[in-house]
């Protein structure tokens, strides 16, 4: 049994095989022959070796094609050399009639841009949404649905220019029936990715409709078609203008809620904002430390290279004391040398009222390439709000410039300083995920 099936594979695949070989030069050299074989017969041919070459170009697509990976990737991928037989090809639909030639190239290219641009729509759209699964997958089905509707206009604007009364009504309908689905997607849904299109498939359905009934060929069936379609568009839109006051309601009574609701956060986060000042006590009761600053290794090439002139800092920083003085505990989390943040061996919670120190690696002179400009300490309040506060540090020179030879090749000029922390600024509210480039700016 499994023989004959895989004997009936073999010779689909053969039978498949045939076609598409057949099928390629096909597409390409038919409508080029409206001389010498008949015309019914030629767009017969054609389109069967333009079906048999689409599926050709299907299967030879990866199986594992996602949003950011798409079928045209693919198609720029296998190359411009297959796109372009497709535009003179096009042209075996009417290619005993020229006249309207432009009009063909105008079709064409429009059929083949329409899914391009959107397709630009929609790596934006990935892009903002940040890797978020069912955004993604609600822009993928919005391009979809333009891509289509726009393609029946591109088909009933064929229609309008070689006057197929039959193709006007199907293309046409369908198209309006689309703008139906789409514009009660963006009245009764949050569609951001398609609200700019919104103004112009309304205008686009009004005239589209009103051309349609215009072009009824019985006069009778006309009015009844004018009446109904009159009535229906009023229902809708006044039941879209129903659903739209509905949901903008709800909406505002959320943004409300919301705005209340930070409103009230933004309160409780004021009552405890991690007030701290320099304390003079000998005695700390809480102690947070680094012990781990992260400084130059001449070992490493790359620290080497950041050497300005041969000359670097040996650098220490006195320990220095704070008193919590706000009306709640706070929580140490580290400090910032410059752009280099370094956290404590361990978050420290300070009582109200509580004194603790802030410890660095004493009696080590710790290698620099640029003197140390700022130092900010980071803390949060009991709710995990972040803040941080400028340390201005009085700077001393100690002795003279010394000379440090470095692996016993290269003599460097060291500069020593000691750093006292004198006054401590007022805390300033920072975000997680801006801490550093608040930092950035604040030392700018």
């Amino acid at each position: 049994m499994d023989k004959i099936f895989k004997t009936i594979k073999n010779v689909v695949k053969i039978i498949f095989m045939i076609f598409a070989s057949c099928s390629i030069p096909a597409f390409i050299i038919i409508p080029f022959l409206h001389n010498y074989i008949d015309h019914t017969l030629a767009q017969w041919l054609w389109y069967l070796s333009c079906v048999i070459f689409l599926i050709i170009l299907i299967i030879g697509f990866k199986k594992d094609s996602s949003i950011e990976n798409s079928i045209l990737d693919k198609v720029e991928n296998i190359g411009i050399f297959w796109l372009a037989p497709v535009i003179p090809s096009i042209f075996v639909f009417n290619y005993y009639d020229i006249d309207y030639i432009w009009h063909w190239v105008i079709f064409a290219y429009a059929f083949f841009l329409i899914p391009y641009s959107f397709y630009n729509l929609l790596v934006v759209g990935v892009i903002q949404n940040h890797g978020d699964k069912e955004k993604n997958k609600t822009v993928a089905i919005n391009v979809i649905k333009y891509i289509a509707l726009y393609w029946l206009f591109d088909l009933f604007y064929m229609a309008m220019f070689n006057n197929w009364l039959i193709c006007k009504f199907v293309f046409g309908i369908l198209a309006i029936l689309l703008i139906s689905v789409n514009l009660i997607d963006v009245f009764l849904r949050d569609i951001k990715s398609v609200k700019f299109f919104f103004a112009i498939e309304l205008i686009c359905g009004l005239i589209l409709s009103g051309y349609l009934i215009f072009i009824i060929p019985n006069e009778k069936l006309q009015t009844i078609v004018l009446a109904i379609v009159s009535a229906l568009m009023g229902g809708i839109f006044t039941l879209l203008g129903v659903a739209w006051t509905i949901k903008k309601g709800d909406d505002d009574r959320k943004t409300d809620l919301h705005r209340m609701e930070e409103e009230r956060k933004e309160e409780e986060r004021k009552k405890i904002i991690p007030y701290i000042r320099l304390a003079n006590e000998f005695q700390a009761h809480y102690a947070a430390r680094v012990s781990n600053m992260e400084h130059l290794d001449f070992n490493k090439t790359d620290d080497i290279e950041r050497i300005e002139n041969n000359t670097y800092y040996a650098i220490m920083i006195n320990h220095f004391t704070i008193k919590n003085i706000s009306n709640s505990n706070i929580i140490l989390k580290g400090i910032c040398i410059d752009d280099k943040y370094h956290p404590f061996d361990s978050e420290t919670l300070i009582e109200c009222d509580g004194v603790g120190q802030i410890q660095f690696p004493i009696n080590h002179w710790l290698p620099f390439a640029k003197r140390i400009e700022h130092i900010t300490l980071i803390m949060s309040d009991i709710l995990d709000n972040k803040y941080m506060s400028s340390c201005k540090p009085y700077i001393q020179l100690d002795g003279q410039p010394m000379k440090n030879i470095i692996n016993d090749t290269t003599e460097y000029r060291v500069f020593s300083y000691t750093y006292t922390i004198e006054s401590i600024s007022l805390p300033k509210l920072v975000r997680d995920s801006d801490l550093f480039d608040d930092l950035e700016q604040e030392i700018k």
